[in-house]
């Protein structure tokens, strides 16, 4: 909820994320107490947001819950190959 009460966004021209300062004060005014870590997810929940506002007006773009349409056998093989590579690449030479 606090995100909410604070705002996704700031508008200064265009929108952008809220900064550490604002959060700050929104807290220093409400005398509510946050932890640095939460102070980080809020700030980076609002980029996010703002990240994905300008990503998704392309009508082209997958949305984030997209799912590929392949069959999960299929997946699965494509996960299993990326491994075996990955583990040939760090095999020591001889």
């Amino acid at each position: 909820m606090l995100l909410g009460d604070i705002g996704l966004t700031r508008y200064n021209g265009i929108q952008t994320p809220i900064t550490y300062q604002e959060i700050s004060a929104f807290c220093l005014m409400t005398d509510i107490t946050i932890t640095r870590p939460t102070l980080a997810l809020i700030r980076e929940l609002s980029e996010t947001y703002v990240n994905g506002l300008f990503r998704y007006k392309d009508k082209a773009v997958n949305s984030p819950y997209y799912s590929s349409l392949k069959p999960i056998e299929e997946k699965r093989e494509e996960v299993a190959n990326k491994f075996k590579s990955l583990a040939a690449s760090r095999k020591p030479k001889q």
